[in-house]
């Protein structure tokens, strides 16, 4: 899982982090085939622009449907903005970036991923 690192939330349910390139990822990279799935999404499917997020952002790589399993893996990348407390499926733009000042402030959460 070179670059990947686990965090486990008080529920005992995962999540990845790569920190260099912000993403993050609940989905179980300890399986080789879901490993490989996101390595080949990240590497090849993100657009340039997107495959790592702007300062601020960072790129969350879900499967809305975790309970398929095994080879059935889809996922979607969602970009957070914790501070401006922006989600959206849409790769930050030049433009947004603009709209989120360093003075915005945005409460705890509880679970950094997820907000």
């Amino acid at each position: 899982m070179s670059g990947w690192a686990e965090y486990t939330l008080p529920d005992n349910s995962s999540y990845y982090v790569y920190a260099e390139r912000h993403i993050v990822a609940d989905v179980d990279l300890r399986n080789p085939t879901k490993l490989q799935m996101i390595t080949e999404y990240v590497n090849n499917k993100l657009p340039e622009d997107a495959a790592t997020p702007r300062d601020g952002w960072e790129l969350w790589l879900r499967d809305p449907h975790p309970d398929r399993g095994g080879r059935d893996l889809m996922l979607v990348p969602t970009w957070v903005n914790h501070r401006a407390h922006v989600l959206t499926t849409d790769p930050p733009s030049a433009a947004r970036r603009e709209q989120v000042r360093d003075d915005d402030r945005a409460s705890s959460c509880p679970h950094r991923n997820h907000c």
